[in-house]
């Protein structure tokens, strides 16, 4: 996928995020859970936590549940928690 492509400022993100070689981005606001890879970095969004839930967008899943982050020198991994 290449950034410029994608309309608004979505683009600039996706290359800031690669060039600073990050090891996630995580993200909410969007009331689903969903983790995909762009590149070499993982986008994870978590955002139901209590708010009604979206199914309408054709991505994710739409489930009550959080994010457990784990955190290491030389890793990062996560697990979806469904409630």
């Amino acid at each position: 996928m290449k950034p410029d492509n994608l309309g608004g400022h979505g683009g600039e993100m996706l290359q800031a995020a690669a060039d600073a070689h990050v090891s996630a981005v995580l993200l909410g606001h969007i009331h689903l859970y969903d983790a995909i890879r762009i590149g070499d970095v993982p986008y994870i969004i978590s955002a139901g936590g209590g708010a009604p839930l979206y199914g309408k967008y054709g991505f994710g899943h739409a489930h009550y549940g959080f994010l457990v982050v784990h955190v290491e020198p030389v890793a990062i991994s996560w697990q979806w928690i469904d409630l």
